[in-house]
């Protein structure tokens, strides 16, 4: 009876690595997906360790634009074509970040539900790029398209025929240069014991020291850029 006692606590431990087979199999990840949030959408990618048991360290890169609140459509003949009415600069962010993962809720079975606690801090990476669009010319009797730096003092409504290309102009932008904090609860549905197939929800904040971040003219613009998102991904376990 008292060796029975005494074994008592190992047959405890070897029941609990038994249920939570699960995760000790399985110490690093990956995943990809798509980001949206309140203020654009983009790309983003995650490698995760496990460090202690319940919690992740990660690296991740999250590529999104990032729209002024005040920006809306100006219509156009090509409705491809449209552009945002005084919108003077595309700003286009790379964050690149260290975090962690804390597990709050286990998939101890095939078909449960892991819900994790994330967070991530990092420098956010600005890309302003001048906007280009299509003007209309005239020269004498002959008409024709160029494409101009916009300019919302000199292009009006009637000489534009919409957006040129994105890349346009990108030689001429600038860096921005700023930090980045996101905090979320990450859900993982997948079936599979190695698979990542799930969401996230949570709160993203942007912010440039340097100056206002000029997107659009003749409004105010800001330093500090805040959001709620969601984002869809798929990875493995290994």
């Amino acid at each position: 009876m008292i060796l029975l006692l005494c074994f008592l606590p190992y047959f405890g431990i070897v029941q609990e690595l038994e249920e939570n087979e699960y995760d000790k199999l399985y110490r690093n990840s990956y995943s990809v997906g798509l980001h949206f949030n309140t203020k654009g959408w983009g790309l983003y990618g995650e490698l995760s360790k496990q460090k202690v048991y319940k919690y992740h360290h990660t690296l991740s890169l999250q590529v999104s634009n990032i729209h002024h609140k005040k920006e809306f459509r100006s219509a156009t003949l090509t409705p491809a074509r449209t552009y945002y009415y005084r919108k003077i600069n595309s700003f286009l962010v790379f964050r690149p970040a260290i975090g962690g993962n804390l597990k709050l809720f286990e998939a101890v079975r095939e078909n449960g539900i892991q819900i994790e606690l994330k967070w991530k801090l990092g420098p956010s990476i600005g890309l302003l790029k001048p906007v280009y669009l299509e003007i209309s010319k005239q020269t004498g009797f002959q008409n024709f398209t160029t494409s101009e730096r916009y300019d919302p003092e000199v292009h009006w409504f009637n000489v534009i025929e919409g957006k040129s290309n994105w890349f346009k102009g990108i030689g001429q932008s600038k860096l921005e240069l700023g930090i980045h904090q996101r905090t979320g609860l990450n859900f993982n549905f997948s079936k599979e014991k190695d698979g990542i197939s799930g969401g996230e929800i949570g709160f993203l904040v942007d912010y440039f020291p340097a100056r206002e971040v000029p997107i659009i003219y003749g409004s105010a613009n800001y330093k500090l850029f805040t959001s709620l998102y969601i984002q869809f991904e798929l990875g493995n376990r290994f």
